[in-house]
C-alpha cells in the first residue's frame, strides 16, 4: 500500500475525529488562520477567481435560490448591516457610483428603461426619506448646484427654453403660484403655507365649474382666462399671501376690484347693478 492510500484509509477512519481537531484548533489560533488563508489568497488570486466563477455559471441557480431564502431569514439584520456600512463609507461609494455611471452610461441608461416600473415603486415607498435627504444635500451643496445649473443652461439654452415651456404648460397652477408669491415678497406681505396654497390652487385648477366669490357666476376653474385667483385683501393694503387670503374670481370682477378694500368694491358693484 503507498503512503498516499495509507493516508486516505486513515482519513476515512477518523474524519469526525480529524475534523473537530482542526475545528478546535482554528478557534484557537484565529490569527495564525487568517494569515494563512491571506497568504494563499494572495499567491492563489486568479486561480481561486477562475475556480468561484466556474463554480458560479456551473450553479448559478442554486446560488440565486440560496441567496434569495437566505435574505428573506435575515432581511432586517442584512438591511440594518448595509445601513451601518453606508453610513461610514457614504463618500467612497459616492465616488464609485459617480466613476461607474461615468463609464456606463448606456449600461445605467438601459437598466433604468429595463425596471422603470420597480425603480419608481421604490421610490414611492421612500418619498419622505429621500425627500430629507435630497434638501439636506441642497443645502449643503447649495453654491456648486447652482453654477452647475448657470453652465448646463449656458451650453443647452434652447433645451431648457423647451423644457420650461413643457413644464409650464403642463404645471400653470405652479408658475401662478410663483409669481403671486413674488409680488408678496417684492411687497413685504406675509406668506403663508405654500404647500397649502398650492393645493388649494391645484383642486381650484381641476375643477370645470367654479362660482365667482364677488358675483356668483360659474367660471370653468381650468381655464386661466376665465377663472382668476385673486386676494380677498390686496397685497398692497397689507393682506397677506395665504390660503385664507385668496378667492376665485371671474374675471371681470378681479379686473374692476384690482386694489380696492373688498367692502368698498362690493358696495361699487351693488350700486352699479341697482
Amino acid at each position: 500500500m503507498t503512503q498516499e492510500e495509507r493516508s486516505a484509509a486513515y482519513y476515512t477512519a477518523n474524519r469526525e475525529r480529524i475534523k473537530a481537531r482542526s475545528a478546535a484548533w482554528r478557534i484557537a489560533n484565529p490569527d495564525r488562520v487568517r494569515a494563512t488563508s491571506l497568504r494563499y489568497r494572495t499567491a492563489h488570486d486568479a486561480e481561486i477567481k477562475a475556480r468561484k466563477s466556474k463554480h458560479c455559471v456551473i450553479n448559478i441557480e442554486k446560488i440565486r435560490t440560496r441567496a434569495a431564502a437566505y435574505y428573506k431569514a435575515n432581511k432586517k439584520k442584512i438591511l440594518a448591516t448595509n445601513r451601518i456600512w453606508r453610513d461610514k463609507n457614504l463618500e467612497r461609494m459616492r465616488v464609485q457610483q459617480a466613476t461607474y455611471r461615468a463609464n456606463n452610461r448606456d449600461k445605467v441608461r438601459e437598466y433604468k428603461i429595463k425596471h422603470r416600473e420597480r425603480l419608481a415603486a421604490q421610490r414611492r415607498a421612500r418619498r419622505k426619506e429621500i425627500n430629507v435627504w435630497q434638501r439636506a444635500y441642497r443645502a449643503e451643496n447649495r453654491e456648486r448646484l447652482l453654477a452647475q445649473r448657470a453652465v448646463n443652461r449656458a451650453a443647452h439654452v434652447e433645451r431648457e427654453r423647451k423644457r420650461l415651456r413643457k413644464y409650464r404648460a403642463a404645471h400653470p397652477e405652479i408658475f401662478r403660484e410663483h409669481e403671486q408669491r413674488r409680488r408678496a415678497r417684492k411687497r413685504n406681505a406675509i406668506i403663508g403655507d405654500t404647500k397649502a396654497i398650492t393645493k388649494w390652487i391645484k383642486e381650484l385648477r381641476s375643477n370645470p365649474a367654479v362660482p365667482c366669490f364677488y358675483c356668483g357666476a360659474v367660471v370653468d376653474g381650468r381655464n386661466g382666462r376665465e377663472c382668476h385667483i385673486e386676494h380677498y385683501v390686496a397685497l398692497s393694503r397689507g393682506g397677506p399671501h395665504s390660503v385664507e387670503n385668496l378667492r376665485p374670481s371671474c374675471a371681470q370682477c378681479n379686473l374692476k376690484k384690482l386694489a380696492k378694500h373688498p367692502d368698498e368694491f362690493l358696495r361699487s358693484r351693488k350700486a352699479a347693478t341697482a
